[in-house]
């Protein structure tokens, strides 16, 4: 049984877990992420901070950052391609063509969904990655959209500010618990729930002349396994999961629901051993970006010495006013005798190895954004085979793995609760008979990803099989009767489609298996047509040799 008091007791733990990521989360927002540099104010924009312009003096790790979002969501999400499907996980069900065709049309309405400009999901994945890029962690929430009478007019995706969310995890690691901190004035609380907001923001829109309106009030959102859960219930608790808000102030638990899937997602980077929270590049490589702030500090003002380098001069000449400054004449700089009266006090350093330097820092920060995955698509244009370009394509994949670590954590769990929605909002009703009793039994749904990530995680195998067929092309030249044992081990057809899975082939110009029996058929038909043709002159010959056989009756 959950309380307001047992859920701020747990908060309490869970955030006493985040104190020393907490700090480096801050450091890596000012000199990464400025627009995110709030961790101290419960993600209230532009309250308690402090401008950090000053801070950062060299912007390139900020400018690879933004291109290592661009990377993630190019690898992982690409735009316009449907790069996740479900499919049912009765391999003997997806046999019947009425369900397949099911299945594929409710893939197209999931991404007609999420395709729609007012779900914000772009918007959502964007800054998802930047949060695990940055923080090694993120979190989205999934729900239906309203319009303003308040009928379902589609789905709606928020990324969560990662400095709210708290987490704990259950055996295998995985988040199970999930806390959302956050803040809003009295007024804006009003209008989120109206009657049923606690007491404490009843009492501040109480006050005359909306004096209490912008008072502030610290909420928590709770999502927590249902361990009463009841599926003969029709309230929350007969959902898996269970969410409820909390007033910080008075201990006040209210708005207490239910959700079939959880709707909010988190994620990690990378998992640790050792806490709950995860890592990221962005904190391996942040001792290299604190070193390129020094460092381009120390590069100005040895370029400031050497374009205006500070001048010596004679006591005896306080009396000229000499004025020091670009096309000016300088009255007294020259002795009697032509000798210069005033000089530098001392010749700046060459800075050519603080330039190496500062360049060697870039590759690190290069290396930890995948900025060089760019330069070996750049270099596979030009001057490398086929072979070579997938072995690459195969290390990338290696490089990608957290990337790849989001199917489980972030997009598998996303998609159990879009059709979880879309069964709600009744757009699953036209379910086949035999579907819904096996899910009712227990079936599940398999996710495929089909994206830049999964790509070059098998271009091993396109590469293997490229080197296989340049290792026996000789021999398949001096003996045709190779190639047709090749052949057999190898079909031609699933030789296709295995590189065509594992390359940026677009599955929309693939032919359906009817279009295929249809091609095969008309195939078939002109080749009947062909040795018909071919057949005719033989036909004829022997038709009129027949004839001359036969005996002419003589009158």
């Amino acid at each position: 049984m959950y309380s307001g008091e047992a859920i701020i007791r747990r908060q309490e733990r869970m955030a006493a877990g985040q104190t020393a990521i907490r700090e480096l989360r801050q450091e890596v927002a000012e000199l990464l992420l400025p627009r995110m540099a709030k961790f101290h104010c419960l993600g209230q924009f532009g309250q308690n901070t402090q401008s950090l312009v000053a801070s950062v003096f060299d912007e390139y790790g900020q400018q690879k950052f933004e291109e290592a979002v661009s990377i993630a969501m190019g690898l992982s999400n690409p735009s316009g391609q449907i790069w996740q499907r479900w499919t049912l996980g009765d391999e003997d069900l997806m046999k019947l063509q009425h369900v397949r065709l099911w299945v594929e049309s409710k893939n197209r309405l999931l991404q007609k969904l999420r395709s729609d400009p007012k779900s914000g999901f772009t918007d959502n994945l964007g800054e998802g990655w930047a949060s695990l890029l940055a923080f090694a962690m993120q979190s989205s929430w999934v729900d239906v959209r309203r319009d303003i009478m308040g009928r379902p007019a589609g789905f709606s995706y928020q990324s969560e500010f990662i400095g709210g969310i708290f987490i704990e995890e259950n055996a295998e690691g995985l988040p199970i618990r999930t806390h959302n901190k956050f803040m809003l004035t009295a007024r804006q609380a009003w209008d989120k729930w109206g009657d049923e907001s606690p007491a404490v923001v009843k009492r501040h829109i109480g006050k005359a002349n909306g004096a209490g309106d912008n008072e502030q009030v610290e909420f928590i959102h709770a999502i927590y396994p249902n361990h009463e859960y009841d599926p003969d219930r029709i309230d929350h608790l007969g959902k898996p999961w269970r969410g409820c808000f909390v007033a910080v102030e008075g201990k006040e638990l209210f708005k207490e629901g239910g959700y079939i899937a959880n709707p909010r997602n988190v994620s990690r980077f990378s998992k640790g051993l050792n806490g709950p929270y995860g890592h990221c590049a962005a904190f391996q490589v942040l001792p290299s970006v604190r070193q390129c702030q020094v460092m381009m500090v120390d590069l100005i003002e040895t370029a400031e010495q050497k374009a205006g380098p500070t001048m010596l001069a004679h006591d005896d000449m306080l009396d000229y006013g000499i004025r020091y400054a670009p096309r000016e004449v300088i009255m007294g700089g020259l002795g009697a005798r032509y000798e210069e009266r005033i000089k530098a006090m001392f010749n700046p350093a060459d800075n050519g190895e603080g330039w190496q330097l500062l360049e060697l820092m870039h590759s690190y920060i290069d290396r930890a954004f995948y900025a060089h995955l760019l330069q070996i698509n750049q270099d596979l244009k030009s001057h490398v085979t086929d072979q070579q370009l997938f072995e690459r394509k195969a290390d990338a994949g290696v490089l990608l793995t957290p990337l790849a670590r989001q199917e489980n954590e972030w997009f598998s769990p996303m998609l159990d609760r879009e059709l979880a929605l879309m069964d709600e909002l009744g757009l699953m009703d036209d379910e086949p008979g035999e579907v819904r009793e096996a899910r009712d039994a227990g079936m599940g749904i398999e996710a495929i990803y089909d994206n830049g990530v999964t790509r070059s995680q098998g271009a091993a195998g396109v590469g293997a099989l490229l080197d296989m067929e340049r290792f026996f092309a000789s021999t398949f030249q001096n003996d045709p009767e190779t190639y047709q044992t090749y052949k057999q081990y190898y079909p031609f057809e699933k030789r296709l489609k295995y590189v065509a899975d594992n390359t940026a082939v677009p599955v929309s110009i693939m032919s359906t298996e009817e279009e295929r029996a249809a091609i095969k058929a008309q195939h078939d038909q002109q080749n009947q047509e062909q040795q018909f043709l071919a057949a005719v002159p033989d036909l004829a010959k022997a038709s009129k040799d027949l004839s001359g056989a036969v005996p002419q009756n003589v009158a």
